[in-house]
């Protein structure tokens, strides 16, 4: 099933099924999808807003920006939930059968999709960053009615963040490769860091922002 031709409500209702996918994953990668595309509608409705140039060259730019890394996740939602059904496939009921493919090349291992199923989060949780980033600078340069939907976008994108962080250390738990497992633990913590530091600026940020009420 592809899971961006679906309805909001279609794809809450699978994730809130038994089946196996869409799951943490997938859902995190949309999280993110909804920060971006926060960030996209404050730079449109801030471009029918503002005349300085300066102003809208940043909010052009940021506005592509954000589209770019909205696809990335849209990619994300699905391609975690492939791989989650091929992570399943090796290790389910016919794992014998499965082996011996596995060792003709025409499967991948365990170990091997374990890897993916960790750098798909890590990257989520790297464009998420980027949200932030984004959204960092483009705060006070838009219209004030919408800083407080580019603060929802901040706070997506910190969801998106730490919640792909934590699946980034139980997804290790099942990979052998020690040099794989440290490069990815150090970037994580390095993503984790710089995020907590620049949701806490644009929160800074936010409270010095007077916010149009009408």
């Amino acid at each position: 099933m592809k899971f961006l031709t679906s309805s909001i409500e279609e794809y809450i209702d699978l994730l809130a099924s038994s089946k196996l996918t869409p799951s943490g994953g997938s859902s995190l990668a949309v999280t993110g999808a909804l920060g971006s595309s926060l960030v996209i509608m404050y730079c449109d409705i801030s471009l029918k807003k503002v005349s300085d140039s300066g102003y809208i060259e940043l909010l052009e730019e940021g506005r592509e920006k954000a589209v770019l890394i909205k696809k990335d996740f849209e990619h994300f939602i699905e391609r975690d939930a492939y791989v989650v059904r091929e992570y399943l496939g090796t290790n389910s009921k016919d794992k014998k059968e499965k082996t011996g493919q596995e060792k003709s090349g025409q499967l991948r291992t365990s170990e091997d999709i374990a890897k993916e199923l960790t750098l798909i989060p890590l990257l989520t949780a790297q464009r998420a960053r980027e949200v932030l980033r984004l959204i960092l600078s483009l705060q006070k340069n838009g219209h004030p009615a919408v800083e407080g939907d580019l603060l929802a976008g901040a706070y997506q994108a910190s969801g998106a963040i730490f919640g792909s962080l934590t699946n980034v250390n139980e997804n290790l738990k099942n990979i052998s490769n020690k040099t794989f497992c440290t490069m990815i633990g150090n970037e994580a913590e390095r993503i984790e860091k710089t995020s907590r530091d620049l949701i806490q600026k644009i929160e800074h940020i936010h409270h010095r922002v007077a916010v149009y009420d009408g």
